[in-house]
């Protein structure tokens, strides 16, 4: 419902955003814009204030019948009280803090963007530092993010990884809306007990002889860096660091 005066400014509309934005918890996209937020907020003051005061006089002066819009000129001006001064000390408080998402949230968000994905690409490093990628097909990550992953001895990566343990595991969100990478080190792991468990039947093809040319890969992560803006895991608004897990 919109109320409008004499002077067509339409006050209850210019006021309903930002009592909105408060009791829904959509301030974070101004968070980090101080300016902007400033601006709107004496807007609001310079538009809505001088205008309703003499028109709550008229309301007041003439009788019963302006008794509703006496009544809403107060819930407005009320609003007016509480929500601005609110979304300026929001805005100014999370440009200093940042968007933080709990830890276990944000693990769960990267485990379910890692499961659609499926696919990832490995980094790694080669002898003279420059990064070498590729896709891999890796398992699940374990209870705390280890994942494993299957190739041949003869390749690239596995001389790599003996040179530099450093690697990157990069996972794209399936709808381009975000990714998943991990930073963290490698090891080369060929025992019987764990090639047998870490085995996919449809690699059979590529290892004609496993016993001779399978060798797992596992990657142990030290830090998490996910963005995923389908759930609102966006990251330093200002400087657009994504957020962060640390092992």
């Amino acid at each position: 419902m919109f109320l409008r005066w004499s002077d067509k400014i339409p006050i209850a509309c210019t006021v309903s955003p930002v009592h909105t934005m408060l009791h829904r918890g959509m301030i974070h996209p101004l968070a980090g814009r101080k300016s902007e937020v400033l601006e709107i907020s004496l807007k609001v003051i310079i538009v809505a204030v001088p205008c309703m005061i003499p028109r709550a006089r008229e309301a007041i002066e003439g009788g019963t019948m302006n008794l509703v819009r006496t009544a809403w000129m107060i819930r407005v001006a009320v609003v007016l009280a509480l929500s601005v001064p609110a979304l300026v000390s929001c805005a100014w408080g999370q440009e200093a803090k940042g968007i933080e998402t709990p830890r276990d949230t944000l693990l769960a968000v990267a485990r379910d963007m890692m499961a659609k994905a499926r696919f990832c690409v490995l980094i790694t490093l080669d002898a003279t530092g420059h990064p070498r990628a590729r896709a891999m097909d890796p398992f699940a990550p374990e209870e705390n993010m280890v994942v494993w992953m299957g190739t041949s001895r003869v390749t690239r990566k596995v001389e790599e990884i003996r040179n530099d343990p450093r690697v990157t595991l990069y996972y794209a969100h399936p709808e381009g809306a975000g990714y998943v990478s991990l930073y963290g080190t490698a090891k080369l792991v060929d025992t019987p007990e764990e090639t047998a468990k870490r085995w996919k039947e449809e690699w059979a093809t590529f290892y004609p002889d496993k016993e001779a040319s399978f060798i797992l890969i596992a990657v142990t992560p030290e830090r998490m860096e996910i963005v995923d803006y389908s759930r609102g895991v966006m990251g330093d608004p200002k400087t657009w660091i994504p957020a962060v897990v640390k092992f």
